[in-house]
């Protein structure tokens, strides 16, 4: 029996491959495990969960969140309105943080854009009601009555939504996780 380089678990001598994580081990009969683990060959979960939560948030911007008839898709940017914004600015930050292994600071990011998020969610709702309490009252027993209600129907929140919920929990899930271990 030995050692894994890469996660320094135990394996048999004619491995080829660690059942435990994976690696090819072809060559590495000579390395010793301390001097692997934690070296920048294996790389860091905490990095790559954040900076893939750091691309979604960017790319989510830019998806569709919302489609009206007539007016197609809307997506969160919507000409550097502040909301899309403050999302881009996040996902910078949790970049360049995970860049800098600065972890816990991905808080940060991640509870800024899961409020913007949030609050963006709470206030597109709240018009929608109103607009519908408004043309209730306004066109009551009226012909166009049902158009507006079909119209108000047809209002869809897109796929746009889950990549950033998505991109948010993941920072945040960055920012949680705990250090590795020395072993």
């Amino acid at each position: 029996m030995r050692k894994c380089p890469f996660c320094a678990e135990e394996i048999q001598d004619e491995a080829k491959i660690c059942k435990h994580c994976k690696s090819d081990l072809s060559g590495t009969d000579d390395i010793e495990p301390e001097k692997l683990i934690g070296s920048s060959t294996v790389p860091d979960l905490r990095k790559m969960i954040g900076l893939s939560g750091a691309v979604f948030l960017f790319m989510g911007v830019f998806c569709p969140i919302i489609s009206m008839p007539l007016m197609g898709s809307m997506n969160y940017f919507q000409n550097g309105k502040a909301d899309g914004v403050i999302v881009l600015v996040a996902a910078a930050m949790a970049g360049f943080l995970c860049l800098a292994g600065k972890y816990r600071w991905l808080l940060l990011p991640g509870l800024g854009s899961a409020v913007t998020l949030a609050i963006t969610y709470r206030n597109f709702s709240l018009k929608m009601n109103e607009a519908k309490e408004k043309f209730n009252s306004e066109l009551f027993n009226n012909f166009f009555k049902g158009l507006t209600d079909a119209a108000f129907q047809s209002v869809q929140f897109q796929w746009g939504w889950a990549i950033l919920i998505l991109g948010t929990v993941l920072v945040i899930a960055a920012g949680l996780m705990r250090e590795k271990k020395e072993r």
